[in-house]
């Protein structure tokens, strides 16, 4: 404690402290307009990604709503995502059988092995997920266009 107090009663240690003050404010008020450009242009970019989305989200709701051909498509398309969906978790659950098969069987394999195995496992559940979530947005957009659909 005592080289603490002996610290700051150095002059030397003010000077530092007031020196890197001046430094920080001045680093501070020459970043702060390039930082809110940076900030400004990716909040920009979020806002048009989004009305970009919601565009082409109402754009696939009107197609199904008016072409048979059309909604026949993404019926197709939904189907096959979860079939995706299905085939990409069971790809998973063997893998991971398969690793945890050869550890019970006493094979001698090396980590590295089993762990690009589980990395593959999990690459494969993973697209599972994203299959799933992409039939599920299918469905609504299928939902949603029937819905609207004039009889």
């Amino acid at each position: 404690m005592n080289e603490i107090i002996a610290e700051l009663s150095r002059p030397a240690w003010w000077v530092s402290v007031v020196f890197a003050g001046v430094i920080i404010n001045l680093l501070s008020a020459y970043l702060k307009s390039p930082l809110d450009k940076i900030v400004s242009k990716s909040f920009s970019l979020w806002r048009n990604k989004s009305e970009a989305r919601k565009a082409a989200w109402h754009a696939r709701i009107e197609g199904i709503r008016q072409d048979d051909r059309f909604r026949d498509s993404a019926v197709a398309y939904e189907i096959r995502l979860r079939f995706q969906s299905v085939y990409l978790l069971l790809m998973g659950i063997v893998a991971l059988a398969l690793s945890s098969f050869m550890l019970g069987a006493g094979l001698e394999i090396t980590k590295l092995f089993v762990g690009i195995i589980f990395g593959y496992s999990s690459l494969m559940f993973f697209g599972s997920f994203l299959a799933y979530i992409n039939a599920t947005n299918v469905a609504n957009e299928l939902k949603e266009g029937y819905s609207r659909r004039p009889e």
